[in-house]
């Protein structure tokens, strides 16, 4: 299973903040997970969304290292 990416958004760009073992060229799906923790904001139908999302792309990169 790949490990997450820690990147920084600048001038329309998502630069990585360590090395990645992707090929040049790759398309990937990125999921944004913001830093901060403050997640009051977030009403039950986003918090129920976010579970649902982690879950399926847990299910995902388990299929995938098999």
């Amino acid at each position: 299973m790949m490990e997450p990416i820690t990147a920084t958004y600048r001038n329309g760009v998502f630069a990585p903040e360590g090395p990645v073992e992707i090929p040049e060229g790759a398309r990937v799906n990125l999921v944004i997970v913001p830093e901060s923790e403050d997640v009051e904001h977030l009403s039950d139908e986003d918090r129920a969304f976010l579970r649902e999302l982690a879950e399926r792309r847990k299910s995902v990169f388990q299929r995938l290292a098999e």
